[in-house]
């Protein structure tokens, strides 16, 4: 009995860790918890641009449908703002045939240094050509429109004097229904001396595809463009 009881103690200890096998486990995990975190880091404004346009959108489709009328999430499309170009957005609602009013207190910025990619049209006129590394064909939003639009209720002096704007559009019937559209994000940075956008990088790209019944889809990558 004793031989036998001596054999299984140790097999016992050959099974279990030894001190240097745990320790370099424990190296191992730390090891791709830290990467997990620089990739999640590095995506984290773009996850947060989606989250909050997805939001504006749910809202836009909201004020639609309870108003019965068309609604608009509008994003800011004159390059000459740096500080606002595809950068700031906000929600209105039409109260009267082409009279739009704001749904939303004083709209919202996507987070520091995320944009939205213009259409493939404006694509050219206000990026550096020197930037465009073999863009995704898809990898572009798709607007409604553009149009000229002034706030009809503005509450700074500033906002007085603005003026008409120029902003791209996605629509919402009064049904609450859309087209099938798409909001791409990306990360940029605003070049002074020629006043024009680096995307630098076309493969850390993101989006939004919108569906004719109202609902949106995320898209995670540039692969799902």
């Amino acid at each position: 009995m004793l031989p036998e009881t001596s054999s299984i103690n140790r097999s016992r200890r050959r099974s279990g860790f030894t001190l240097l096998e745990l320790l370099i486990v424990i190296a191992i995990i730390g090891l791709l918890i830290s990467f997990g975190i620089g990739f999640s880091g590095r995506s984290t404004e773009l996850g947060s641009a989606q989250r909050l346009v997805g939001t504006l959108l749910e809202q836009t489709r909201i004020q639609a449908s309870t108003n019965a009328a068309r609604a608009r999430l509008l994003v800011y499309d004159d390059p000459s703002d740096a500080a606002k170009y595809h950068r700031f957005l906000r929600v209105v609602v039409e109260k009267e045939e082409d009279n739009w009013v704001p749904a939303d207190n004083d709209g919202v910025y996507l987070p520091k240094g995320v944009f939205i990619v213009p259409d493939s049209e404006s694509f050219s006129t206000v990026t550096s050509s020197s930037k465009q590394k073999q863009w995704d064909p898809d990898a572009y939003t798709v607007w409604t429109g553009r149009f000229q639009w002034a706030n009809p209720e503005p509450k700074t002096p500033k906002e007085k004097a603005e003026g008409a704007k120029t902003y791209a559009y996605i629509e919402y019937t009064s049904r609450g229904t859309t087209g099938s559209y798409k909001i791409a994000f990306a990360q940029a940075s605003h070049n002074l001396s020629d006043e024009t956008f680096h995307f630098d990088n076309p493969q850390r790209v993101v989006g939004l595809r919108l569906r004719p019944y109202g609902s949106w889809q995320i898209l995670p990558s540039v692969d799902d463009f």
